[in-house]
């Protein structure tokens, strides 16, 4: 995924998944990400969601539930970028 720039996870059904580590790892060119449809109150590993992901500087979340916004908060924060790129508004 290292030449990935941009991706459309806007039709993803996320609603049955559990496991979302590396999901997006290693995306180095990949800058801004809207998981704003994504569903993970069935999630149980975000590990390493987004590691690598050192070009990222917005995920928005901006129809999610608070237990994904946690989700995805600590997934950014544990790949080493900060919790300020996690955009609850457009």
């Amino acid at each position: 995924c290292s030449s990935l720039t941009s991706l459309d996870v806007s039709n993803f059904d996320t609603s049955n998944v559990k496991d979302m580590s590396w999901m997006f790892a290693d995306s180095t060119k990949l800058t801004t990400l809207d998981l704003s449809n994504f569903n993970m109150n069935n999630v149980t590993n975000t590990t390493r969601m987004f590691k690598g992901c050192t070009a990222l500087t917005s995920v928005y979340v901006t129809n999610c539930d608070e237990a994904t916004i946690a989700k995805i908060k600590a997934s950014v924060t544990q790949a080493g970028l900060s919790e300020s790129i996690v955009k609850t508004t457009r």
